[in-house]
Formats: structure tokens, C-alpha cells, sequence
């Protein structure tokens, strides 16, 4: 059940956001500081958003498996997606100009790109 509310949540942020920063500054670096909070709700915000987006784009690939570009080994706890994301921005000089949440979706592929899983013919 809290799956089922983190993605509904997420998605809905993510709906939010995508029409708030399309008028307004990217808003990658407000994303990496409630990704890095000092509280443990923010983080789990920022975790959540992350496991969501990349939960969600597995299912809708479920439906087309030829356009799936993530490939994660294994579902994400919220922590993991966090730390994860976060590892990717602390090396990306540009994370913090990147728009939300296009800058989730770029650090996912390329930790779990699915190319890691083709054989080299």
C-alpha cells in the first residue's frame, strides 16, 4: 500500500513540477537539496520520487519491453533510490541546472543502463 501511495504521490509531483518548471527556473538543485535534508521526510521525498519514477517507467515498459532503457537489478528501497541519485549529482556539474525531473530519469539510465544486460554479438 505505501508503494501504491508513493508512486500516486510522485506522480503527481512530478505532474506538478513539469508545468511549475516549465514557467520558472529548472529546479535540479531544489530537488538535490531535499534530496540531501537533514530531515528524514525530506529524504524519504526525495527517495521516494526516485524509486517511483524508476518503478514507474519498469511498468509502462511491461507494456513495450523494446522501450525500456532502465534496468535496475532489483526494486529499490526509498533509501537506496536516494543515495543512488545522489551519487550520479555529487559527479554531474550540470545536475543542478537540469530541469525535474529529467535529471532523475538521466541518473537512473545511466546507473542501471539496460545495455548492461546485452550480449555483444
Amino acid at each position: 500500500m505505501r508503494t501504491i501511495c508513493t508512486t500516486i504521490a510522485a506522480f503527481l509531483l512530478v505532474c506538478a513540477s513539469s508545468a511549475f518548471a516549465q514557467s520558472t527556473a529548472p529546479l535540479g538543485g531544489r530537488f538535490i537539496s531535499l534530496c540531501k535534508s537533514p530531515t528524514d521526510a525530506g529524504r524519504d521525498a526525495c527517495g521516494g520520487v526516485v524509486t517511483a519514477l524508476m518503478n514507474a517507467h519498469v511498468e509502462m515498459a511491461r507494456q513495450n519491453p523494446n522501450k525500456r532503457f532502465i534496468c535496475p537489478p532489483r526494486i529499490l528501497s526509498i533509501e537506496e533510490g536516494r543515495r543512488v541519485f545522489l551519487q550520479w549529482a555529487d559527479i554531474t556539474p550540470d545536475a543542478q541546472t537540469m530541469r525535474f525531473p529529467h535529471l532523475v530519469m538521466v541518473a537512473l539510465v545511466k546507473r542501471y543502463p539496460c545495455s548492461q544486460f546485452k550480449i555483444p554479438k
